[in-house]
């Protein structure tokens, strides 16, 4: 079994060598070969294949997975995702915001706007995250989304707002641009915590999506570990389905501050059994509780990782895969540090800006655990609370 453990180890990394190098030409010949592949039964990733940025992935990890030593977790040359806030401009007021957005700050600023959107199109990551402050508040939404599909790069964009204004775009923007919608523990407690009107404008963002082409994913959010939350979002998505829905818990993280709730791994561990209920809603479900990464069926990353002697990786995405860009164009670990002094400016170029936030990363925060929850809970027993 080692023998043949090693044979399958050598034959991956040294295909994964020649990935590495690979031309324009030998890209489309690798998502031809990819998307034919008998290891691909997914045919949503599949179509994916020939996307840019979905090769551009491959190649970032094929090359993470030669230049790491065996046996060490991944370390990534670049970022896979970059997180933007190009503008904390919003209209909302939401408990558990993550940046420094809200009523104080209702005025868009176009100059700033451009840095944030200019780094994130340089920094190598192939999927970008657009947030905010609010996206469809942003007055350079569209031209941005421009840049940023026209560079190459996938597109979330994580809204609380109405969709309508992106209707007229969807032919432009339909293919690399997917909504990121969320509902918070309970129909109810959704418009406590996200606005009055924020579940009926969910409901309508998911129906018009649908009807103009366009793909959403489904972000829940447990508080506490109450199945009712997957009932009314089935309820919720009906025979329109989604995409994804991605499945994680509340952190400590936002305007409101708030201690841990104090529940076992075994209450978070019940709910596991009620996931599969969603999966007849969704292409693809992802769950992303902490307590509930060991329960988790391998699939056929962990599988191919195992074989190539890469060990699992439990560590925060923040400074590691991810860098997030803020307002200022200020380049971060996560949108968590909206606005915060240990950022790294325009004058670095992407490398050097990718060295220095692994490595602030690293000399900062404990990465096993989610470090904006770390520096939210430091920030609160300092007496600091976000506006």
């Amino acid at each position: 079994m080692r023998i043949l453990r090693f044979c399958v180890n050598a034959s991956l990394r040294l295909g994964l060598w020649a990935m590495r190098s690979a031309t324009t030409v030998d890209k489309e010949r690798l998502a031809t070969a990819f998307a034919r592949s008998t290891l691909v039964r997914n045919k949503t990733v599949a179509q994916f294949a020939h996307e840019p940025w979905f090769i551009d992935t491959l190649l970032i990890y094929a090359k993470s997975v030669v230049e790491t030593p065996y046996g060490q977790a991944l370390e990534f040359s670049q970022p896979l995702i970059a997180t933007i806030s190009p503008n904390t401009a919003c209209p909302f007021n939401c408990s558990d915001c993550f940046s420094s957005s809200g009523f104080s700050r209702k005025k868009p600023s176009a100059p700033m706007t451009n840095l944030t959107v200019e780094r994130a199109m340089r920094s190598g990551a192939p999927t970008i995250m657009y947030g905010g402050g609010e996206p469809l508040y942003d007055p350079n939404l569209v031209s941005n989304l421009e840049k940023l599909t026209a560079n190459g790069q996938w597109i979330y964009v994580a809204t609380n707002g109405s969709i309508d204004r992106l209707m007229p775009h969807s032919k432009k923007f339909s293919t690399n641009v997917i909504f990121v919608l969320s509902l918070w523990e309970s129909t109810k407690e959704n418009d406590v915590r996200r606005g009055v009107g924020a579940l009926d404008r969910l409901k309508k963002n998911i129906n018009l999506a649908s009807e103009n082409g366009f793909r959403v994913n489904l972000n829940l959010v447990f508080a506490t570990p109450n199945a009712r939350l997957i009932d009314e979002a089935i309820g919720l998505i009906g025979a329109t389905g989604v995409n994804c829905i991605y499945i994680s818990r509340h952190i400590a993280v936002g305007r409101v501050a708030t201690d841990d709730a104090n529940y076992s791994l075994s209450d978070w561990r019940g709910l596991d059994c009620h996931f599969d209920k969603l999966r007849h809603y969704a292409k693809a479900t992802i769950v992303s509780i902490p307590e509930l990464r060991d329960q988790s069926r391998p699939d056929l990353r962990q599988t191919a990782e195992k074989l190539l002697g890469i060990p699992q990786d439990d560590r925060c995405s923040a400074g590691v895969r991810m860098i997030h860009f803020d307002e200022a164009g200020s380049a971060l670990p996560c949108f968590a540090f909206d606005g915060q002094e240990f950022g790294v400016d325009a004058s670095a170029s992407p490398k050097e800006t990718w060295r220095r936030v692994k490595e602030t990363t690293r000399e900062k925060f404990e990465t096993t655990t989610c470090i904006g929850e770390q520096y939210a809970r430091t920030r609160r027993q300092e007496g600091v609370r976000e506006k």
